[in-house]
């Protein structure tokens, strides 16, 4: 009877339960339970704030350059349109279509419209600018379909190679 061993006194009396195995492989101590909760603990201290920290900067919309005003979309230059305000500030937007979205608005505010000729990517002001609407999709993640132009000529080669047609200056 001594040593540690377990006798059976009574039919009714049951052994004790077998200790479930721990992590590494060996019997668990003192009646206590190691589980692999202590694993989730710590890799929830872990990688909770990494977690939350690329949330936080993920999700904020970006004031950084070369994005747009209107989505927050990377600018292609070549398709860029820039709202000069009376103030001095400068809206920035990746096409016709997210600058047409926020002109109502800002309308009474824009000093100037500059918009870039596609051929040349050069900034004229939207005046002086052709516009054509085409087959051809210059901004996917929009569907844009309009073309700006300093030179007729090109517009009309735009035109009739991607079956285009006049639009009118939206910033009027």
């Amino acid at each position: 009877m001594g040593g540690g061993e377990y006798r059976l006194i009574s039919p009714r009396l049951n052994p004790p339960p077998r200790l479930p195995k721990n992590l590494f492989g060996g019997q668990a101590q003192g009646g206590r339970r190691f589980s692999g909760d202590i694993f989730f603990v710590f890799m929830w201290i872990l990688f909770l704030p990494l977690i939350l920290v690329m949330l936080a900067f993920g999700c904020k919309k970006s004031d950084a350059p070369d994005r747009c005003d209107y989505d927050g979309v990377k600018i292609e230059p070549l398709y860029a349109v820039f709202f000069t305000l009376q103030d001095g500030t400068e809206k920035e937007f990746c096409s016709i279509v997210c600058a047409s979205m926020s002109f109502p608005e800002l309308k009474k505010q824009i000093k100037e419209v500059r918009v870039v000729d596609e051929p040349s990517g050069a900034k004229i002001n939207a005046s002086q600018a052709f516009f054509v609407e085409s087959e051809m999709v210059n901004v996917p993640h929009i569907k844009n379909r309009i073309h700006v132009f300093s030179k007729k000529e090109d517009a009309l080669k735009h035109i009739q190679k991607f079956k285009g047609n006049w639009v009118e200056n939206p910033f009027r």
